[in-house]
C-alpha cells in the first residue's frame, strides 16, 4: 500500500479516509510525554481497548498505550506467549486481538524512534486479495474456518472484515483433544502467500502515526538491529457503537 502522509494537524474528513482507504498516514504527530496528540486522535475514533495489554512485561503507558520496543529477554505477553511485538526478529502479517470475538477496529503505530536499519512496518489490504484471488482461494477465506481461542473464525466475514493471525491458529490448535489434520498448514499457507503477495512496505519516521483499520488490513514488522533504539507507541481502538 503506497501511503501519502498528511501533515499535522490532520485534514476534517481524516477519518474519513481511513475508512475508504484502510490505513491514514499522518507525519509531524507530537511526541507528547503524556501521548496527548495520540490519545486525542483515538478519543475520535471510539474508546481504547484495554485488552491484551503488556503489563507483565511493564511496557503499559496510560490511557492504553503500549511501547512496541526490544527487550531482549524472550518476554511473554498477559497469556503467557512470547510477546512479538517486543522482539527484533520479523513479525509476519496478522490482525491484531485475533483471539477476541470482536478484534479492536483500529490500530494506530506512533513512531518515536525508528531503526536506521529494517523495522520497516508491513502493510497488507485484505479487500485486495478478496478481489485478485482465484475461486477456490476466495471460497476457502470465506468458508475455512481456523481455530482461534474465541472459537473456529473465517478468515474474511460475510461483511469481508478480516481477521488472521497464524500463530494464534496454531496455538489453539495445539492445545485442541482432536488436533486438525494437514489441511488447517495448507490452509495457513494458502492464506498467508495471499496476503504477503499484495504486502508494502513502509518506513516511518520520527512523528509519523499510521491509523489502520484492523478488520481490513493486516500489519507486521521487518527485522531491525537489536541496538537500533526502535519505538513505536501503540493504541488500540474499539469499534464506535454510537
Amino acid at each position: 500500500m503506497k501511503l501519502t502522509p498528511l501533515a499535522w494537524p490532520p485534514p476534517a474528513d481524516w477519518i474519513d479516509r481511513a475508512v475508504t482507504d484502510g490505513v491514514l498516514r499522518l507525519s509531524g504527530v507530537p511526541l507528547d510525554r503524556d501521548n496527548g496528540a495520540l490519545r486525542a486522535l483515538a478519543a475520535q475514533l471510539g474508546r481504547p481497548a484495554l485488552r491484551a495489554l503488556a503489563h507483565r512485561a511493564g511496557l503499559v503507558e496510560p490511557g492504553g498505550v503500549q511501547r512496541v520496543e526490544w527487550l531482549g529477554d524472550n518476554p511473554l505477553d498477559q497469556a503467557g506467549k512470547t510477546l512479538l511485538s517486543a522482539s527484533n526478529g520479523n513479525f509476519p502479517l496478522h490482525t491484531d486481538e485475533s483471539f477476541e470475538l470482536q478484534p479492536a477496529r483500529w490500530v494506530l503505530l506512533h513512531c518515536w524512534r525508528p531503526s536506521a536499519t529494517g523495522g520497516e512496518t508491513r502493510l497488507a489490504d485484505s479487500h485486495l486479495v478478496a478481489t485478485r484471488a482465484e475461486r477456490s482461494l476466495r471460497i476457502a477465506l470465506s468458508q475455512w474456518h481456523l481455530p482461534y481461542p474465541c472459537g473456529d473464525m473465517t478468515t474474511l466475514a460475510a461483511d469481508l472484515q478480516v481477521r488472521f493471525n497464524r500463530a494464534e491458529c496454531e496455538l489453539a490448535a495445539s492445545r485442541r483433544v482432536w488436533p486438525p489434520g494437514p489441511a488447517l498448514a495448507h490452509w495457513l499457507d494458502r492464506f498467508e502467500q495471499a496476503f504477503e503477495q499484495v504486502a508494502d512496505g513502509c518506513r516511518l519516521n520520527s512523528g509519523d502515526l499510521l491509523i489502520i483499520d484492523n478488520w481490513r488490513v493486516l500489519h507486521g514488522r521487518c527485522a531491525f538491529p537489536a541496538d537500533s533504539g526502535r519505538q513505536l507507541k501503540r493504541l488500540r481502538v474499539l469499534q464506535d457503537s454510537s
